[in-house]
């Protein structure tokens, strides 16, 4: 356990099946799997005791299985489509106190975002921690394992489970921290998470572009973005689907978030 006082598990969600970019978990990388950068990353974070790759039950995602044994890290295999059950079974073989949810398209995960995000969920004995404003698919999402069982009771159909934000993001429910990024970070229209072929090659070519072995860091990314307009932006208009297949405008979900942003910190402030 680190000094923390609580036992921290980073459970990278993660699955072979993709309709847009079958297998990309494994997709090559500056010469290794997608998957393996994200775990180092994890490895790198300080308030990190354990990881657990999350994979599904599928016959094809026992490759991951065997994988995360080749890595020297553990693994869990639930519902394909229950993620929370996922969860609950790594906090079960970790005895975790706290999970964060990393995903599996998200290379560029951040080591010290998720170091801070820990320490003030921890300081502000939060069940839901989350940071505001950087780039998608460079930060995490920390939960207090003792809200995952109830977030069955706020999730109408248990196969939307992937839109966890949505319901643990609860401010009504749930004693939710929003940390805002640094100043030098707040680039909430940019968008390094793989989804895609000209993601993955996005990926790739800022990986190339780094200047160490570990790939880039937050700033050398940011910095590399704002040198290629266009490239790896969402616009306001993006379409994003929501539970029940609703479609919300970019800049409509950033409203959301906003306002849930504001009612976690009056609650916070009571």
């Amino acid at each position: 356990m680190t000094k923390t006082g609580k036992k921290v598990v980073a459970c990278i969600t993660v699955r072979l099946k993709s309709s847009r970019l079958p297998r990309k978990a494994l997709a090559d990388v500056g010469g290794k799997p997608l998957l393996l950068h994200i775990v180092a990353r994890m490895q790198m974070a300080t308030t990190v005791d354990e990881i657990v790759i999350c994979t599904t039950d599928r016959e094809e995602d026992k490759e991951l299985l065997r994988l995360a044994d080749d890595w020297g890290v553990s693994a869990v295999a639930g519902n394909e489509l229950d993620l929370v059950s996922r969860f609950l079974l790594a906090a079960e073989k970790t005895s975790a106190d706290i999970v964060l949810r990393v995903t599996g398209d998200n290379i560029f995960t951040d080591p010290e975002n998720v170091d801070r995000m820990v320490r003030e969920h921890i300081a502000n004995d939060a069940e839901y921690t989350r940071t505001s404003g950087m780039p998608l698919g460079l930060t995490a999402e920390v939960m207090s394992v003792s809200m995952l069982p109830r977030l069955y009771d706020v999730i109408p159909d248990i196969t939307e489970s992937e839109y966890l934000m949505v319901y643990a993001f609860d401010p009504e429910r749930f004693r939710c921290l929003v940390l805002d990024a640094p100043a030098d970070f707040q680039r909430p229209y940019y968008s390094v998470t793989v989804d895609t072929q000209e993601d993955l090659e996005l990926v790739r070519q800022l990986y190339s572009r780094a200047k160490c072995a570990f790939g880039p860091d937050t700033a050398e990314i940011i910095q590399a973005l704002d040198q290629m307009p266009g490239v790896g932006r969402l616009n306001s208009s993006s379409p994003i689907k929501m539970p029940g297949g609703v479609l919300m405008t970019y800049d409509g979900l950033l409203k959301e978030l906003k306002k849930r942003s504001m009612a976690a910190r009056q609650q916070l402030s009571v």
